[in-house]
């Protein structure tokens, strides 16, 4: 037997997540489409780094996003629809 996912626990195109970078910072973001992308609203379009790394991933996961100065991790903490 195995354990599936809740649809509530797993990210998707258009879901938002709440992340805990390794620095301590908390996040909210929200996967949309490349023509809805804005940033002030922590909206990031499926093309971005951040956003390429989090589809299918659960609470409890963690997402590396290759930077400038190097790779970052966040924690996933919640999962918004």
């Amino acid at each position: 037997m195995y354990k599936r996912a809740l649809p509530s626990e797993q990210l998707f195109f258009r879901t938002g997540a709440s992340v805990l970078a390794d620095d301590g910072m908390k996040s909210r973001y929200r996967i949309v489409g490349v023509d809805e992308t804005d940033v002030r609203k922590n909206w990031i379009g499926v093309v971005f780094p951040m956003a390429r790394g989090m589809p299918g991933r659960r609470i409890g996961n963690r997402v590396g996003v290759k930077t400038p100065n190097g790779t970052v991790t966040f924690h996933i903490i919640d999962v918004v629809y």
